[in-house]
């Protein structure tokens, strides 16, 4: 990269006035690189001729350098061990809060940041060892973040209500997974892709020798449930980190949805044992009764439906038009039912994607702005109604 200012000044004017930035994308550069200082009177290096950064810095008090921790000099003062995030660019001058609204989440993480800023856009420099706090925190305030030379782009919508997720999200009925646990030819190692805070992994553990739990929230996981044959672990659906040929099924419960299909695809046969299967359920809106009903779908497709991510479309046409790239297996209907008075029904509602980004991108709270309309229609609040979630699954018959 050639020599430039530590600056915010000379980008392209503003066309329109000042706007304030919501999303960014991020790619995670290979290198890693040191900041370094040098006496304010010191030659400035030349630039080395590979890497993905390289910014020198005079002022009159020091000469500071960031470089590949491989090109420091000898009896430079260093400071090594840094990644960094480029932000997808160019970015227009007349933008506000890029930089707060990147630094922000991080100095509630409590971890500490490095800024660049050139003409065309902004790099942000964390320590290694804060790497995956970092993406989580990131993808947490609703940035896209990936790394580079790969499609792999975590899209987090669930991380900043982790425990609300992990507390009131409904789980799976049992003979879904006496029919998950019939498909591979044998019932030892189960990779659940994106695990989230573990809803599916207990009972694919139940009648497997063990699971592999993967999700890239870091936030998630910390609040999935343990067991003795589950083991949870950071990872996207798109690299998992697991041997070749070492699980007998792979597995992904509301989740799909979020993945590169493609990249996931590559990835699942790469992992898969001769004899494994794969298998991807989602589940749609819940069904109390036809008013209750009513109430639920004007939240989901009119109040907040406009905060839906763009996924979303795969669940609402029920995974029947996913690709799936493998010869199928028919699989019976299945329903998972709870007994729920209104407060934990609108809880569960409260973690739907939609809600929680209505929230942030409006200040309102779209439950309580219409709950006073779900109480007649419910009856006595307290009163348990059976909640029934029609779900949606695609399997494989055995591979290899």
């Amino acid at each position: 990269m050639p020599l430039r200012e530590k600056r915010h000044g000379a980008r392209r004017p503003p066309a329109l006035g000042l706007r304030s930035v919501r999303t960014l994308s991020l790619t995670l550069l290979p290198d890693r690189l040191a900041v370094c200082r040098l006496d304010p009177g010191a030659a400035l290096p030349e630039a080395p001729a590979a890497g993905s950064l390289w910014s020198v810095t005079r002022t009159a008090e020091e000469v500071s350098v960031v470089l590949p921790e491989q090109e420091v000099r000898p009896g430079w003062k260093v400071e090594p061990g840094w990644r960094v995030f480029q932000v997808a660019g160019p970015l227009d001058f007349g933008l506000t809060g890029v930089v707060a609204s990147l630094t922000q989440p991080l100095a509630d993480a409590g971890i500490p940041v490095f800024v660049l800023s050139t003409f065309d856009t902004d790099y942000l420099l964390i320590k290694e060892d804060t790497l995956e706090r970092t993406r989580t925190a990131l993808a947490g305030a609703g940035h896209e973040v990936r790394t580079a030379g790969t499609r792999t782009t975590f899209k987090d919508h669930f991380s900043s209500h982790a425990r609300d997720y992990a507390s009131y999200r409904p789980g799976y009925p049992e003979e879904l997974f006496d029919f998950v646990a019939s498909l591979p030819s044998h019932r030892g190692t189960v990779w659940d892709v994106g695990t989230g805070s573990g809803q599916a992994a207990l009972g694919l553990a139940e009648r497997f020798e063990r699971v592999i739990g993967t999700d890239p929230s870091a936030q998630q996981l910390e609040h999935a449930e343990p067991h003795p044959r589950v083991e949870y672990r950071v990872a996207p659906a798109e690299s998992s980190g697991l041997p070749d040929a070492s699980v007998d099924l792979v597995a992904a419960a509301q989740a799909f949805h979020w993945f590169d299909f493609d990249c996931f695809f590559a990835e699942a046969r790469r992992v898969l044992a001769p004899g494994g299967a794969v298998v991807v359920w989602t589940y749609n809106l819940a069904r109390v009764s036809p008013p209750v009903d009513a109430w639920t779908d004007r939240l989901a497709h009119g109040i907040v439906g406009p905060y839906w991510p763009p996924e979303r479309k795969w669940v609402n046409e029920e995974y029947r038009t996913i690709p799936f790239p493998f010869p199928e297996v028919e699989a019976p209907s299945f329903f998972h039912r709870e007994r729920w008075d209104l407060e934990r029904y609108l809880l569960y509602i409260g973690t739907w994607s939609a809600c929680q980004r209505y929230a942030r991108e409006t200040g309102s709270d779209a439950i309580a702005e219409n709950r006073r309309d779900a109480e007649p229609l419910w009856g006595d609040p307290r009163e348990e109604r059976i909640i029934s979630w029609p779900i949606f699954l695609r399997a494989s018959q055995p591979v290899g």
